[in-house]
């Protein structure tokens, strides 16, 4: 047996198997309250301290299924004294898991390690009591509680408290309690039973008397007498309700007198005691019930098919008929004058017992003092014994000491004192030794006398305690019957109180449900309204910023606009310019063409090269340039100062030069004119875009302002009726409120008289959960998708998210909030 946590015996021992016992006992047993039951706790620790067990008294409020059974067996010789059944304020099953962290739970409650499993409500031991087992499965399978478990999971609960209970107690298979099958759990309460503590009784043999019309005598199938017959006979024709005089109540003998009683060793019985008061008790009923058995006597009867008034057979088939009802009537008189029987014998066999057993208390009271006078007899016989040897010893001595004197005085005087006190010293032996002898004596004739007593008296009262055990094992069924009874009326008593007062409760809670789900609509009709109201103040302010950014996008449009208008006149007056030059550079051109036309096609070669060089040169300087953010003008004077210098250097080289120079001019103005194509088409191109987006703007602005002006005209009117039309109509037209009405109620033939509201085909795709067409009602919505409720919005949103259009949900949501 596993422990943890055990410091002293002082201190509570808390265990650790699966399952363990919790119980508390009722006030008037608790053990300070209560000497016996403290003396049978104390009796069973000593018992579990002997054998190495976790004991009661440490373990308390816990215990296993084995010290559990060690003190409710001491328990019920407390019950046999005191015929008063012991109770218990609590007593449950509690389970623990090795596996997780120890945490003490309390009584009623699921929460902790180890917590409470099974409890065992109005639970009394007394003498009836089995085992655990037959209270634990009883309690699984007929609580009311467990009603909802099924027959299969009580079962599995009940095989792992069977094995637990197995390793605790030690015990054999039959002394568990048996498991009921599924039809006995059907029928009702089940009420089991311990194979070991079961006594399988014989039917009694019964003898069927038939009576013939024909010779009217009776016949057995067992051969009895007539004079029997008659008896029964006369029996049976008495009425049932009042027993036959000369009925047998002849006290029948008992079988277990033939058995030896042994005298116990304990005070508390063991489990084979118990059984065998049960057999007992058993047996005398079975012999109670066969000694005052009658058997009807019966009518022959045969098999007839029914005939008809008239017919051939009718009066046999009659006469029959009513033989077999006399039969019955026989046979439930005979029924009924066997149980009569069976407890006047009973009765009869109780009242001898108190006789015997009033003679045996009377026997009691007049030995109760038997110890006390046997030990005073004993005393004062030995001590007058005492007395006479004593007093015959000092004569001795004193007559020694008289014939010593003498002689002493006549030969030494001087020895007179010394024999005194020989004397005197001998006197003491004699007595210690005396007193020594006769004490053992009189202790070893007393511990003989005591022992037969005491054999006697333990001999008498177990035969006493048998005979008490037995009456108080009929008393205690009949009252366990009687309180089953009583049980099931208080029960009966109290579901009909409950159900009445449970009718009151749900009343009482529909009402408040449907109170504040009113409340729930006003306040959800409350907020829509107020977003109502207020969705055009914040449509105006959007478009107030909207307006504010679209104006700085002007200015700044406007601007940009004056700039390129500037740089555009800046750039037709540089055009101006280089269109001048060029028709002098052209001049030129023609006047060194005419010089160098004489040159031979040899020179032009030769020089060829290196004009394409100074070609590529000034090309690539020409782009460099251009990437640089000079103003046309200053790029139209870098041509012209690098195309003038080239031209004076080009002079004082001579004819050669000018060839070159001729070519380069060339090139020069081919670059010049795709320059300024390439310079006009920007200027026109971005004129055009600047013009374009003022255009643009202006037009996008004025179409902004006209839609505010006309949206703020319209929330200001709309404003202004609904205010009017909340103080009058309470937010909302009688249609929408009761069409509103009807989609909270889920009322669909209500919301159907109100088909031209305007949320009519989304309230009835909500009230019919049907996602599809929900989706269809809010897309017909286009962008005014206000539902002017909350349930409405919500039921709208989900049912969006159902059909998968989540974007369109999201949109509803927020134009919601």
């Amino acid at each position: 047996m596993g422990l943890f946590k055990k410091k002293n015996k002082t201190k509570s021992v808390m265990l650790d198997d699966k399952y363990t016992i919790r119980l508390e006992f009722a006030d008037a047993f608790k053990p300070e309250n209560n000497p016996q039951v403290a003396e049978a706790i104390e009796s069973a620790s000593e018992f579990e301290r002997d054998n190495g067990l976790p004991e009661v008294s440490a373990t308390l409020p816990f215990m296993t299924f084995k010290t559990t059974e060690d003190l409710f067996d001491r328990l019920r010789n407390v019950v046999a004294e005191t015929a008063e059944p012991i109770e218990f304020s609590y007593l449950a099953i509690w389970l623990f898991d090795k596996n997780q962290k120890a945490k003490m739970g309390k009584p009623n409650s699921e929460g902790g390690n180890p917590h409470e499993y099974i409890t065992l409500p109005g639970f009394k031991l007394d003498y009836d009591y089995q085992n655990l087992t037959k209270v634990i499965f009883e309690t699984i399978f007929n609580l009311p509680e467990n009603s909802d478990v099924s027959y299969d999971e009580k079962i599995e609960i009940c095989q792992d408290l069977k094995q637990a209970y197995l390793e605790s107690v030690n015990v054999d298979e039959n002394e568990i309690a048996r498991l009921p099958k599924e039809s006995e759990v059907d029928k009702g309460a089940v009420t089991l039973d311990v194979p070991a503590y079961s006594v399988t009784e014989s039917e009694p043999e019964t003898n069927v008397t038939t009576y013939n019309p024909d010779s009217h005598t009776f016949s057995t199938s067992n051969s009895v007498d007539a004079s029997a017959a008659n008896s029964v006979a006369e029996s049976v024709a008495m009425t049932p309700t009042t027993p036959e005089p000369s009925a047998p109540v002849a006290q029948p003998q008992v079988q277990v007198a033939k058995q030896s009683v042994k005298p116990a060793p304990e005070v508390h019985e063991t489990r084979s005691a118990v059984r065998s008061i049960n057999d007992t008790v058993d047996d005398e009923q079975a012999i109670a019930r066969e000694k005052g058995h009658v058997t009807a006597p019966q009518f022959e009867v045969a098999e007839l098919d029914p005939v008809d008034p008239g017919q051939h057979g009718y009066v046999e088939y009659q006469v029959n008929q009513r033989r077999k009802t006399y039969n019955k009537i026989l046979q439930n008189s005979a029924e009924k004058l066997n149980d009569k029987n069976e407890k006047a014998i009973m009765d009869l066999r109780e009242t001898y017992k108190k006789a015997v057993e009033k003679a045996v208390l009377k026997y009691r009271k007049d030995h109760q003092n038997d110890k006390q006078d046997l030990h005073s007899q004993i005393n004062t016989q030995l001590m007058a014994a005492k007395q006479r040897d004593l007093q015959a010893e000092f004569k001795k001595i004193d007559q020694q000491h008289d014939k010593d004197l003498r002689e002493a005085q006549l030969a030494f005087e001087q020895l007179k004192n010394q024999l005194e006190s020989d004397a005197k010293t001998n006197k003491e032996q004699a007595q210690t030794r005396l007193t020594k002898h006769y004490q053992q004596l009189a202790d070893k004739q007393f511990a003989n006398e005591w022992a037969k007593i005491e054999r006697r008296n333990h001999e008498n009262e177990a035969k006493i305690r048998q005979e008490k055990q037995r009456h108080y094992e009929l008393k205690a069924r009949e009252d366990a019957a009687q309180l089953r009874v009583n049980a099931l009326e208080l029960l009966q008593n109290m579901l009909a109180d409950e159900t009445k007062e449970l009718d009151v409760y749900q009343t009482q809670v529909t009402n408040e449900h449907l109170n504040a789900k009113q409340i729930t609509i006003s306040e959800n009709r409350s907020e829509t309204e107020k977003q109502r109201i207020q969705a055009p103040f914040e449509e105006l302010r959007e478009a107030n910023k909207t307006i504010s950014a679209l104006k700085e996008q002007l200015a700044r449009t406007e601007a940009l606009r004056d700039s390129a208008e500037t740089e555009n006149t800046a750039l037709r007056n540089d055009k101006k310019q280089l269109e001048s030059k060029n028709e002098t550079l052209l001049n030129e051109k023609l006047a060194v063409t005419k010089e160098l036309s004489t040159r031979t096609r040899d020179t032009e070669k030769q020089n060829s090269d290196d004009l394409n060089t100074t070609l590529s040169n000034y090309i690539k300087l020409k782009l460099a340039a251009e990437m640089q953010p000079q103003p046309p003008r200053q790029q139209v004077a870098t041509v012209e100062s690098t195309a003038v210098s080239e031209k004076k250097d080009d002079q004082g080289h001579g004819e050669n030069y000018s060839k070159q120079m001729n070519g380069m001019l060339h090139g020069v103005r081919r670059l010049v004119a795709l320059f300024m194509v390439l310079l006009l088409l920007i200027i026109c191109g971005f004129g055009y875009y600047t013009y374009h987006q003022h255009k643009q703007n202006e037009a996008q602005l004025s179409q902004m302002t006209q839609t505010m002006n006309k949206k703020i005209a319209k929330a200001k009117q709309s404003s202004g009726n609904v205010v009017q039309e909340s103080y009058k109509n309470g937010s909302s037209t009688d249609e929408n409120q009761a069409a509103l009405n009807a989609l909270h109620s889920s009322n669909g033939t209500e919301l159907d008289k109100y088909k031209s509201e305007k949320y009519y085909a989304l309230d009835k795709a909500i009230i019919n959960n049907d996602a599809k067409a929900a989706d269809e009602a809010v897309k017909v919505m286009g962008n005014d998708l206000g539902m002017n409720d909350r349930y409405r919005a919500s039921q709208a949103v989900s049912l969006l998210n159902q059909a998968g259009d989540s974007s369109l949900a999201t949109k509803v949501s927020d134009a919601n909030k």
